[in-house]
């Protein structure tokens, strides 16, 4: 999994970026609703 992302890092650094950003503020979005 982290090879994968450091592989996506490389190549689509802006993107990979965006959607941890994303990822990360969803699951806060989740555990704020509990």
């Amino acid at each position: 999994m982290f090879a994968f992302y450091s592989k996506m890092l490389e190549k689509h650094p802006i993107i990979t970026k965006c959607l941890t950003n994303g990822l990360i503020m969803s699951i806060g979005d989740a555990f704020t609703q509990i």
